[in-house]
């Protein structure tokens, strides 16, 4: 059962990371360097994006694919 949930947890994420990614949802975070004469610039605040969170959470979902398809073909990159 959950051989199968993490299947469609994996296509899930895949088609919610596709149509958040012309988007730029996400949370400015404003530490005291990002004021410069008491005006937030927001290209000082660092963001954590939406597309961001996704793909870390796609990335831990298919890490054993990712890990075998690196390990297969590791051969073949390093020459």
């Amino acid at each position: 059962m959950f051989t199968r949930l993490k299947g469609n947890m994996s296509t899930m994420l895949f088609m919610i990371f596709g149509l958040l990614l012309p988007t730029q949802l996400g949370k400015h975070f404003w530490p005291a360097f990002s004021f410069v004469s008491g005006i937030r610039v927001d290209y000082f605040s660092p963001t954590l994006y939406m597309t961001d969170i996704l793909l870390f959470l796609l990335i831990v979902v298919m890490w054993g694919k990712v890990w075998q398809q690196v390990h297969k073909y590791a051969k073949i990159v390093l020459i």
